[in-house]
């Protein structure tokens, strides 16, 4: 079973928890789901959009998070 949870032992990275193993950090999540399962959510990017969405994924999870808190 996949649970993603916002949270972990109140740190800013989202989580993956498969069975017993966390992989913290969406960008750790997201190679995870590509090397376990062949699910690569950039499939279909170029690489310059490749290049903007991991920006905005940095940007989102660095500087929006405080805003949160």
């Amino acid at each position: 079973m996949l649970r993603i949870s916002v949270k972990c032992l109140k740190v800013k990275y989202h989580v993956l928890q498969h069975g017993e193993k966390l992989i913290a950090d969406s960008s750790h999540i997201q190679r995870y789901l590509k090397e376990t399962y062949g699910f690569d959510l950039d499939k279909y990017l170029t690489t310059e959009q490749k290049a903007i969405a991991e920006a905005f994924r940095r940007m989102t999870e660095e500087h929006l998070y405080w805003i949160g808190v």
